[in-house]
């Protein structure tokens, strides 16, 4: 909390919830109807869970303890949160190309073909990754950003060559 006054804050929740809305609006399904949530979720959860499965296998397997990797991943670093946690330095073009991005996202998801959702789903991969580095508290060069900024500009050719809006002028006549 008290840092929601700063700038870097404010520039991370704008990118996190464009990820975030992104990610909803790909996952969306403008189709004849809803898909089953149950086992989508249930697939994605049981995939986590095997990753994390295998990492810690993986670990274990060098030589460390479980007990010693709670402490080193979860329970060390909540005892001193501040030393996990600094400003990230975003760079100026940061902000502009997540807007663009979600931009681009929301008017493919609106047109809704099948390669509008490929397109789409790279734009909200890009803000996810770019969120990321907050997240997993890295620090940020902006040369970690040019996927951001490449995904926004490959959104924008794509629009630029077969532009969307009179199918989303169409979707919201109906």
């Amino acid at each position: 909390r008290p840092h929601l006054g700063t700038e870097w804050v404010l520039i991370f929740a704008v990118v996190t919830a464009s990820a975030g809305l992104g990610t909803a609006l790909a996952a969306f399904r403008l189709g004849p109807g809803p898909a089953p949530l149950g086992p989508t979720v249930l697939r994605f959860v049981a995939a986590g869970l095997a990753v994390t499965a295998a990492t810690v296998a993986a670990i274990v397997a060098q030589g460390t303890s479980v007990a010693a990797l709670l402490e080193g991943v979860i329970l060390g670093p909540l005892r001193h949160p501040q030393v996990y946690s600094f400003g990230v330095k975003w760079q100026d073009g940061a902000l502009p190309f997540a807007l663009v991005s979600l931009a681009v996202m929301t008017a493919l998801v609106l047109r809704g073909r099948p390669s509008d959702w490929v397109m789409a789903g790279l734009q909200a991969g890009a803000l996810a990754f770019a969120g990321s580095f907050l997240v997993i508290a890295l620090a940020c060069d902006y040369r970690y950003l040019y996927f951001l900024d490449l995904a926004a500009l490959f959104g924008l050719v794509h629009l630029a060559l077969d532009p969307p809006w009179a199918a989303i002028l169409r979707r919201f006549q109906k």
